[in-house]
């Protein structure tokens, strides 16, 4: 199926692809290497000396004059020596070897280091940037850091995103909403799991609308709803939301126009606005039961027009009828999610979370040997 093939096996990351998943192969081994040396001058002297070595059989032109059977054992030993450039390093060397030198696979070795270095310098610089500016703006600290950072790359890393942008989108929204940030990510990946990214306004909406969600008592989970009930009704940009806001600002004010057209549609307008002053209900609930209501009339009534239009305004009429009976259940699908998933997005929540793992060996990794690595030169 193809949808599968975009499945990672969270036991095995040696068949992920991009520089990144490279990178955990090259200092798996480089990790090694770094703790039989006691610190940092005994790893540089271990590779400078590699490099002299490598210098020499150079200059000595020395050719693969042995049978297969040598060959192969130098190449071991070479590996277990240097044990530091994984895929690449193997994938080099043989290389060299087959074009008839040694020295063009000893090059290959040096190569092979140089660019784990440097990829371990910058997924370092990107990940600790990460954590300074969630530092910066939550309580996160330690382990909690370190794993909400990498839930974070992992997100945009799955969904083809930018990583600041993820992590904007959560913490303004965990702000505006009160909940927790993990519950944000949580639902902003369902979202776009769901669909509800499709027009790519998923990280501005959930940035700039915390606010309004809350307003009408909902949170992270309603309006990620509301994004996705959106994009499957065609109603693109931020309308969508913007009926939720409008319909809340008429809805608490209830003027005389939008009384009228609520008992247009079967409504008491009397018990409402006694509800939403008791708490019995949240505007959440009352749009709820005004889509229902006008899901049950002619669409081509008066009453559904005047319904719409004094009720949600222009957004509403922007909209369309079709869009504002769906929904009739937004106030029932809080924590649903991600339990009806296409097997599109099935394969695609596997691959987020294998990259979810990953994310979360290289961080780990990545402290314990950047400070040594940043210090070879």
């Amino acid at each position: 199926m193809a949808d599968e093939k975009i499945i990672i096996d969270l036991e095995f990351t040696n068949n992920i692809t991009q520089a990144v998943r490279d990178i955990q192969k090259n200092l798996n081994k480089l990790d090694a290497d770094l703790k039989v040396n006691a610190d940092t001058k005994a790893a540089d002297k271990d590779i400078k000396g590699l490099q002299s070595k490598l210098k020499s059989l150079e200059d000595q032109n020395i050719k693969l004059e042995v049978d297969n059977k040598e060959a192969l054992k130098q190449v071991k030993e070479l590996e277990e020596r240097i044990d530091s450039a994984g895929s690449s390093f193997s994938d080099g060397l043989i290389g060299g070897l087959a074009g008839g030198g040694l020295a063009l696979g000893l090059d290959a070795v040096t190569s092979g280091i140089s660019d784990a270095i440097t990829s371990v310098r910058e997924y370092s610089a990107e990940i600790n940037e990460l954590k300074r500016n969630i530092t910066a703006t939550t309580n996160l600290e330690g382990d909690q850091l370190d794993d909400f950072a990498s839930r974070v790359k992992a997100t945009a890393e799955t969904f083809d995103e930018d990583t600041s942008e993820i992590f904007k989108s959560a913490q303004k929204l965990s702000a505006q909403t009160g909940e927790s940030i993990d519950v944000v990510l949580d639902n902003i990946q369902a979202g776009f799991l769901n669909g509800a990214n499709a027009s790519g306004e998923l990280t501005a909406v959930t940035q700039e609308y915390g606010n309004v969600i809350k307003e009408v008592g909902g949170d992270s989970a309603d309006l990620i709803a509301i994004l996705q009930k959106s994009e499957e009704q065609g109603v693109f940009s931020d309308i969508g939301i913007d009926v939720v806001k409008e319909f809340g600002l008429r809805i608490r004010e209830l003027p005389q126009s939008t009384q009228d057209a609520l008992e247009g549609i079967g409504l008491n307008s009397e018990q409402i606005a006694k509800d939403l002053e008791s708490g019995a209900k949240s505007q959440l609930d009352i749009l709820a039961e005004v889509s229902g209501a006008l899901g049950e009339l002619p669409a081509n009534s008066t009453k559904v027009g005047t319904a719409i239009a004094d009720i949600f305004g222009g957004p509403g009429e922007d909209a369309g009828l079709k869009f504002l009976t769906s929904l009739k259940n937004i106030n029932q699908e809080q924590g649903l999610l991600t339990d009806n998933l296409s097997e599109s997005a099935q394969a695609q929540q596997r691959q987020l979370q294998a990259n979810e793992e990953l994310n979360k060996i290289l961080t780990q990794l990545f402290q314990e040997v950047s400070p040594l690595i940043n210090s070879l030169q």
